[in-house]
């Protein structure tokens, strides 16, 4: 009796650590690389300053945050995966908190942008500012 129920609680922890790194770690590295970007897009957004990107794909510099960190864009699970996003292709998350805003992580090639870059969208889809990132 006492050796069946020590085997159903080993049983029982070994599947709640497993649930546990599933939660956490994700079942892939696409959940991984999603999470990461969120949470740098919450970081750059609101305690930036980070690369702007104007809607002609221009390097605008920022000297401060876009964001307080009251606004709904400073939670993290509030961004999104843009529908689409190909494995492979840049990684691009929206958000929207009165404007839309994209988040891009990721170097563009020939600009000096660094690792990471936003810009606010003129509509809410961002489908325009998007078309940006697709010849990167």
């Amino acid at each position: 009796m006492r050796a069946s129920t020590g085997l159903g609680f080993g049983i029982a922890a070994i599947a709640a650590a497993g649930i546990l790194a599933v939660y956490l770690f994700g079942s892939g590295r696409e959940d991984w690389m999603s999470r990461a970007a969120q949470q740098e897009a919450v970081r750059c957004l609101t305690s930036g300053p980070c690369v702007q990107i104007d809607a002609h794909g221009w390097v605008v510099r920022q000297a401060r945050a876009p964001l307080t960190t009251d606004s709904g864009c400073a939670v993290r699970k509030n961004w999104r995966a843009v529908p689409g996003d190909k494995p492979g292709g840049p990684l691009l998350l929206i958000c929207r908190d009165g404007a839309s805003y994209l988040f891009h992580l990721g170097a563009l090639s020939g600009r000096d942008a660094g690792s990471a870059q936003w810009l606010r969208c003129a509509e809410e889809s961002c489908a325009r500012e998007m078309a940006l990132f697709v010849k990167y």
